[in-house]
């Protein structure tokens, strides 16, 4: 398994601090950095690769909300699972244009929650491995299902990736490339010489 990172936004020092301490028992693969309040949380994403974000709604500064419009105008996409205490829904129109993959509601167990990070991660390094396969028809399939997530695109020693949300490219990112320039590089590069990975995050779907 490879090294994972993990950002915790909670004000709740007591937790955060017992979550790191079970989430390095349970594997040395995961770095876990934490902050306290949204500002925070938003010059952390913006510096910094994070695989995972665990974010507490109720937050300091910025709250969890604010925290997910500012990644959305950002253009920053990545998985979250959302901590509240509010009576809210996976279906609630705040969230659904957001990369949530779970909720979870307070009070909860941690050592539940535990261990249900730790499957979200392990998951994640399943991502859909595709080799020898036209990009155009990923697209389309993707466009067909409706399907929301991020497509990492590897050409050689260049890595990319490409995000979606229901169907449709959100944006092309890769070092040094315009996103269109990023984009004709990758649907014109020989298959034999690109690896592709899909992660899809289902936010919209029932549980």
């Amino acid at each position: 398994m490879n090294t994972q990172t993990i950002l915790i936004v909670d004000d709740d020092l007591e937790l955060v601090r017992r979550f790191q301490e079970n989430m390095k028992e349970i594997s040395e693969n995961y770095i876990i950095k934490t902050v306290e309040d949204g500002k925070k949380a938003l010059e952390t994403l913006e510096q910094e690769n994070i695989d995972l974000v665990i974010l507490n709604l109720e937050i300091p500064v910025m709250n969890g909300l604010q925290v997910l419009s500012g990644l959305l105008h950002k253009g920053i996409w990545l998985p979250v699972v959302i901590i509240t205490g509010f009576n809210i829904s996976e279906k609630d129109d705040k969230l659904k244009d957001f990369g949530i993959i779970d909720l979870i509601r307070r009070p909860f167990l941690l050592e539940e929650v535990i261990i249900k990070i730790d499957a979200i991660m392990k998951n994640r390094e399943k991502k859909d491995l595709i080799k020898n396969f036209s990009l155009t028809a990923i697209l389309q399939l993707i466009e067909m299902e409706k399907r929301t997530g991020i497509i990492t695109i590897k050409i050689g020693r260049e890595n990319g990736r490409m995000f979606f949300r229901d169907g449709k490219i959100m944006d092309v990112v890769v070092k040094g490339l315009s996103t269109a320039e990023a984009l004709e590089s990758f649907m014109n590069s020989l298959h034999d010489d690109r690896e592709i990975s899909i992660e899809y995050i289902d936010h919209k779907k029932d549980k």
